[in-house]
Order: structure tokens, then C-alpha cells, then sequence
């Protein structure tokens, strides 16, 4: 009897974690997200893959998570990645942190894709104070392959967020840069800041509303 309990809820476990299909009261095509200039430097985009079974073992729905910069009009996201197996171009980021235009991003990502958008949107002092960090994470951080050896270490007080890093890390420590989230907050143990970030609402003097599911379709204009 015990033994079947356990099964079901691992089955449980996977069933939501892999294949259930999250609903939200919104949605919206890349294109009028873009055209509409509806994005905002802090705004979140959620990743969560048809190809992979990250979301099992990281113990979150969401696979992936990068952040909005809106860089001269143009909305870019800055991210961490895995880059194995993967082809990349010889100018593309060896070390796994990117910041690339979030519609090519979207466009060529195998899953859903959610926008998390930030309530009000940052004074101009903030926004351009972030591109320095971004500039620092790109030339100097890379992405961490040991994401679960890392975050038990981390959740033990052992280690912190650092140069090595993963797409969770590198959000959360955007927020901390961008004001959103107290510098406190580096020094609280986590095991994985990936479901940390996805599942936060409410920031320093601002909130991050319902998640907006983005969408395309396969026709031209």
C-alpha cells in the first residue's frame, strides 16, 4: 500500500511538473508584444521546454528563466544557459551567458514561453546602472554545469551565488542589482533560485503581475 502511494505521487510529481499545461487568463503573439512596446527592463521571461526534463529535477514547472533589458527600444534578454550539444557561432558566448533581441529568443525556443511583467516601470539611473552588470556577467561570469551539487552546497550555507551561475542565479542576482530585491536576500540559503524567481511577486516599491502567456503562429504577416 505504501508502495503504491509512492508511486502515485511521483507520477503526480511528473505529470505536473512535465506535461501539465499551465493556464493563464492572458495571452498574447510575440509580434503585438513587440510592436506594442509593451516590454520593460525587469520584466521575466518563463521557459519551459517540450524537449527536456529539467522541471523533474529542479522541482520547478519552469525549465528556464532570463530577464528583460530594453536596450535603445530594443528588448533584449539576458541570460544564463547550458550551451552543450548545442551549435552556436564564433561569435556566440563560450561560457553560456548571453544577452540576445528576445524575439529571435522566442521565435526559435522549442516550448511555451510566459512574460512575467513588472507593475511600474525603473527610472532611467536604474536601467542604465544594470548594463554595467550586465556587461560584468557578461566578460566575467559562466554558467555553472553542477546546478544541483551547487544548490545543495548553497541551501547548506556552504557556498553563494558567485561568477559561476546558472539562469535562476543570474536573475536573482539582476533583481538584487536592479533594486528590486533587498541585498539581503544573497545571504538567505536556497536550493534553487530558478523557482525562487519564477514564483516571486513582490519586489522593493514595485510587483510582478500574473504570468501573460507568449504566443506565435506559423503564418506570414
Amino acid at each position: 500500500m505504501i508502495l503504491l502511494i509512492i508511486i502515485i505521487l511521483i507520477l503526480t510529481w511528473i505529470y505536473y511538473l512535465q506535461f501539465y499545461k499551465i493556464k493563464t487568463k492572458e495571452s498574447i503573439f510575440i509580434d503585438d508584444l513587440i510592436n506594442q512596446q509593451l516590454l520593460k527592463t525587469g520584466d521575466l521571461i518563463l521557459f519551459k521546454a517540450y524537449n527536456n526534463f529539467n522541471s523533474i529535477f529542479h522541482g520547478s514547472y519552469f525549465g528556464h528563466v532570463g530577464i528583460v533589458y530594453m536596450q535603445n527600444g530594443i528588448p533584449m534578454i539576458f541570460e544564463a544557459n547550458n550551451i552543450d550539444n548545442i551549435s552556436l557561432k564564433k561569435h556566440h558566448s563560450k561560457d553560456g551567458i548571453f544577452l540576445t533581441p528576445l524575439i529571435d529568443r522566442i521565435k526559435k525556443y522549442k516550448g511555451k514561453c510566459f512574460l512575467k511583467p513588472i507593475y511600474k516601470q525603473l527610472d532611467k539611473s536604474t536601467h542604465d546602472h544594470f548594463y554595467n552588470f550586465i556587461e560584468f556577467g557578461l566578460q566575467n561570469m559562466k554558467y555553472d554545469h553542477a546546478v544541483f551539487s551547487r544548490g545543495i552546497c548553497r541551501y547548506l550555507g556552504i557556498e553563494k551565488c558567485g561568477k559561476g551561475t546558472d539562469c535562476g542565479q543570474l536573475v536573482f542576482l539582476s533583481l538584487i542589482n536592479l533594486g528590486l530585491l533587498s541585498e539581503h536576500e544573497y545571504d538567505i540559503p536556497r536550493l534553487h533560485h530558478l523557482k525562487y524567481v519564477s514564483e516571486l511577486t513582490d519586489l522593493i516599491n514595485n510587483n510582478y503581475m500574473p504570468l501573460i502567456e507568449i504566443i506565435d503562429h506559423p503564418f506570414a504577416e
